[in-house]
């Protein structure tokens, strides 16, 4: 059993602190255990479990070549004309 203090989270998640503290409030995020009076941190195992539940980015493929620049061209030229 490993605990993390908070920039040990915010490093592992990329998340602020803020971002962190609020999505704990809301029930978003896993909370935090006392380790003393004035001392707190995060199970690894609960920060780990939490990032396996993020969902998956579908990603989008432009209707191009595959790598997004001829799809770009295009628009700018679109705008570039739509200007005149």
């Amino acid at each position: 059993m490993k605990f993390l203090r908070v920039r040990q989270v915010m490093q592992l998640t990329g998340l602020s602190r803020m971002t962190i503290y609020r999505l704990e409030r809301d029930g978003k995020f896993p909370k935090r255990r006392r380790l003393s009076q004035n001392s707190v941190a995060w199970l690894e195992s609960d920060i780990d479990a939490w990032a396996d539940s993020r969902p998956e980015v579908e990603l989008r493929r432009h209707r191009n070549d595959g790598d997004g620049r001829a799809a770009d061209r295009e628009k700018r030229s679109e705008n570039a004309n739509s200007e005149q």
